[in-house]
């Protein structure tokens, strides 16, 4: 079977035709810097459309409490996956585009979803748990998810490879540092703590995105600039992370400019380096 894989993430679209058998990769590319997720896809489908293609799986940032195994895609799991693009703006439309845009070209084909928030199902409650009124978790389902599960799963499992020990004999911090950028804790092969929350804005600095940050800020910053909380949060999404500090989201700027005395960007990475070496000593 050859088998289609699509990452449409937030800023870039990336896509790998497998061969199931042996995992040979046929073919496969990029589209960066996406600023329009129809064209890009619209790129990859064209450069798809001379080869057979028997299945396609798409990966899917959040999936909430509801998904936590790839999972055949209908109409009701494309509805719950809208259902959670407030908890992922930035990735979950883009998503859903991919998924939109392959459904059309190959209607009749098995299309499966693989959700980044599955591999984090093993965290325990003391740490998927929020110090908030329970009601909030009964009724919101307002706990922590975690993100970036395919990459946190594949590279624990690489690091075993290669270390040629087995992962479930391993205590691994698995570091995804990219656009978006989080940690893990993997023990024993199994995620016990994980640095991003209920969406995939908590934790470290990330291009656009702010991490961590007091919960306060959104109302302080609302009240004191005339905003909404929807706005200011949109900021801390899309407008915040590196290119909050310094004016430019792409790390291969951001460290150009460093390395040629650029204040501002030199600050960037120094706030990036040290929220990663906060977590990994935590």
């Amino acid at each position: 079977m050859h088998v289609l894989v699509v990452n449409s993430g937030s800023s870039s679209v990336k896509y790998q035709l497998i061969d199931d058998v042996d995992g040979s990769r046929l073919a496969g590319g990029l589209v960066e810097e996406v600023t329009d997720h129809e064209r890009a896809l619209a790129t990859v489908l064209e450069r798809m459309a001379d080869h057979r293609i028997d299945a396609v799986g798409h990966r899917v940032v959040h999936g909430g409490e509801r998904f936590s195994s790839p999972t055949l895609i209908d109409d009701d799991v494309i509805d719950a996956i809208q259902s959670l693009v407030p908890l992922a703006p930035l990735h979950n439309p883009a998503n859903l585009a991919g998924i939109r845009a392959a459904r059309q070209s190959w209607p009749d084909l098995p299309q499966v979803a693989v959700f980044d928030t599955a591999f984090h199902r093993t965290l325990p409650p003391h740490a998927y748990r929020y110090a908030v009124p329970s009601a909030w978790a009964d009724e919101y389902g307002v706990r922590r998810y975690g993100f970036h599960g395919t990459s946190h799963d594949y590279v624990s499992q690489r690091a075993a490879d290669v270390l040629g020990r087995p992962r479930s004999e391993l205590d691994l911090i698995v570091a995804h540092l990219g656009n978006g950028a989080s940690m893990a804790a993997v023990a024993g092969g199994r995620c016990v703590e994980t640095s991003m929350g209920l969406s995939p804005l908590e934790g470290l600095v990330m291009g656009t995105r702010s991490g961590d940050v007091d919960p306060a800020v959104i109302g302080h910053v609302a009240t004191s600039s005339g905003r909404t909380e929807g706005e200011v949060l949109a900021d801390l999404n899309r407008q915040s992370g590196l290119l909050g500090l310094c004016g430019d989201s792409d790390m291969r700027t951001v460290t150009a400019r460093a390395a040629a005395g650029d204040a501002a960007a030199d600050l960037a990475l120094d706030v990036f380096c040290h929220r990663i070496v906060k977590y990994v000593g935590a």
